[in-house]
C-alpha cells in the first residue's frame, strides 16, 4: 500500500497503530467513503450469509444432507473420543477398556 511504501520502517503491529492514528487524524468528510463502502459490504455479507445458510438448511433435509450430518456428528463423537483416551493416557489413567483388555 501507499502508506506502507511511505513508512517502509514501519513493521507489524507498529503498522496497525500507525494506521489508527492516521483514521482517527482523517476528517468525517474524508472518512466517509470508506464507512460508506463499508455499510455497503456489511449488507452485501448479510445478504448472501442469509442465502447460505437458507441453502444449508433446505441441504439438510435431503437425504445426502442427513447422511453428511450423520457423519459429522460421528466422526465429532470419535474426535472427542481419541482426545479423552489421549487425555488419560497421558495421565496415566487407565480406561475400563485398557483394564477389560489385560
Amino acid at each position: 500500500s501507499r502508506i506502507k511504501a511511505e513508512n517502509p520502517n514501519v513493521k507489524g503491529s507498529q503498522m496497525n497503530s500507525f494506521l489508527g492514528e492516521h483514521w482517527k487524524a482523517l476528517s468525517d468528510r474524508a472518512k466517509q467513503p470508506y464507512v460508506d463502502a463499508a455499510a455497503e459490504a456489511a449488507k452485501e455479507y448479510a445478504i448472501k450469509l442469509e442465502a447460505y445458510n437458507a441453502a444449508i438448511q433446505r441441504f439438510r433435509k435431503t437425504d445426502d444432507g442427513k447422511r453428511w450430518v450423520d457423519e459429522q456428528d460421528r466422526l465429532l463423537r470419535q474426535s472427542v473420543e481419541e482426545e479423552g483416551r489421549a487425555w488419560e493416557a497421558s495421565m496415566g489413567i487407565a480406561t475400563k477398556e485398557k483394564e477389560e483388555e489385560d
